[in-house]
């Protein structure tokens, strides 16, 4: 599924990004950085039907996907990631995931 290997190249390339910069990167940073797949570039401009939306403020990070159009055709599940808490999703009725969901694999 395009939103969770989308949302597992943003978190490895947050941790990279978090490695040299002692930050998390903007959705932006990392794509500069070369470190986003196909899968996390199509999260970044929401071509394969998830829209992403991300929080990387100094050590806080928060990336959820939805689904741009909720149903069959694009998606079902929102997922979020947070460090700490993994990834997690379920179906909200494109609705935000939220950390009581189970994981999201």
């Amino acid at each position: 599924m395009y939103a969770i290997e989308g949302l597992v190249n943003i978190e490895v390339a947050e941790k990279k990004f978090f490695e040299t910069h002692s930050r998390f990167g903007s959705i932006q940073e990392l794509s500069i950085s070369g470190e986003l797949n196909g899968y996390g570039e199509s999260l970044r401009d929401g071509s394969m039907g998830y829209r992403l939306d991300l929080l990387a403020s100094g050590s806080i990070l928060k990336a959820d996907t939805t689904p741009k159009a909720y149903g069959w055709q694009n998606g079902y599940r929102s997922f979020s990631y947070m460090p700490g808490s993994g990834m997690r999703g379920a179906d909200h009725r494109g609705a935000f995931a939220t950390t009581s969901d189970p994981p999201g694999n």
